[in-house]
């Protein structure tokens, strides 16, 4: 994945909040996020060549922090 023209600023983009600091100013900080237990990332996966294991671990990581946003979410709401 190569992305050199960006609609917005990595600092601007919500994904940037799953960057671990050291890794924030990297030319596409999102792809050093830890998808799995085992800490792969995007950058790693790549590096592997496997497109369809990229892709698992990014929909994992997908829905499972969509699950936990979720969650905080209904308990504010429930807590209110």
């Amino acid at each position: 994945m190569v992305f050199f023209d960006r609609a917005h600023l990595c600092t601007e983009c919500h994904l940037i909040d799953f960057v671990a600091p050291e890794h924030q100013a990297e030319t596409v900080p999102c792809h050093f996020i830890k998808l799995n237990a085992a800490g792969e990332t995007i950058e790693d996966l790549e590096s592997e060549d496997n497109q369809p294991k990229l892709e698992a671990a990014l929909k994992d990581w997908l829905r499972a922090k969509i699950n936990e946003i979720e969650a905080q979410r209904a308990s504010q709401t429930t807590g209110l």
